[in-house]
This record gives structure tokens, C-alpha cells and sequence, in this order.
């Protein structure tokens, strides 16, 4: 772009170049286990032993919270009790079966959350 700006004594000429790049940046993604959709949680035990009330699949060395039982925690705590959130059980069980726990685990914790195979990840769920 450029033009005169006194005829015949002084121009001005200006030139852009510019460039734009897309790219993208990796993201792990970290869904719950299934069984997080019950309102179940796992945590690892001091001792290694294991609650045979938990779920299938659950490691050895793990025990289990029910939602009565996270319940009555808070209650002993706090002196109320929060409730157990059907919307949000049925947030967490749509998100689990949408993306299937991956069988080699590189994020989460691998005991309450996963993250999917790549092929399972639908960008805009």
C-alpha cells in the first residue's frame, strides 16, 4: 500500500506479512469409572485389605464408599448432610459410558477416573 503525499516530493509506502498458524495443544482427558455413577468411591487401604462389598473389578487392597456411608461421614462432620444428587449420578453414568476406561492408564488416578482411548474422545459431547 502506498501513495503520494506531496506530488512529486514525498511518498509513503507500507507493506504486512503476516502469518497465522493453526495449531493445537494436546489435552488429557479424565472421566469416572462406572461405578463412580453409583456414587461408589474407591480409596487404597493402609494395610492392603480389601472390602468384598465393592464392585467387580475393583483392585485388591481397596475399599469402597457407598453414598449412605460418604453421607453419614459429612453428617458426623458438618452437622447436615449434602443428599446424593441424582442429576449429577446421572451426569457421571452418561460420561463413563460414553468413554470406556482405556487399558493403559496415563491420567487419573486409575482407581475412580480414567482417561478414554483417543479413538473414544468425541470433541463437543
Amino acid at each position: 500500500m502506498g501513495g503520494p503525499i506531496k506530488h512529486d516530493k514525498a511518498f509513503a509506502f507500507f507493506a504486512y506479512e503476516g502469518l497465522r498458524e493453526a495449531t493445537s495443544t494436546p489435552a488429557v482427558q479424565v472421566v469416572p469409572l462406572p461405578h463412580v455413577a453409583q456414587g461408589i468411591i474407591r480409596y487404597r487401604t493402609a494395610n492392603g485389605s480389601s472390602d468384598p462389598s465393592c464392585p467387580a473389578g475393583t483392585p485388591s487392597g481397596f475399599n469402597c464408599l457407598t453414598p449412605a456411608q460418604i453421607n453419614q461421614a459429612y453428617l458426623n462432620a458438618n452437622g447436615i448432610t449434602p443428599g446424593v444428587s441424582q442429576p449429577a449420578l446421572n451426569f457421571l453414568k452418561d460420561i463413563a459410558a460414553r468413554f470406556p476406561a482405556n487399558d493403559t492408564i496415563t491420567a487419573g488416578d486409575g482407581v475412580n477416573t480414567v482417561n478414554p482411548p483417543p479413538e473414544k474422545f468425541r470433541p463437543g459431547w
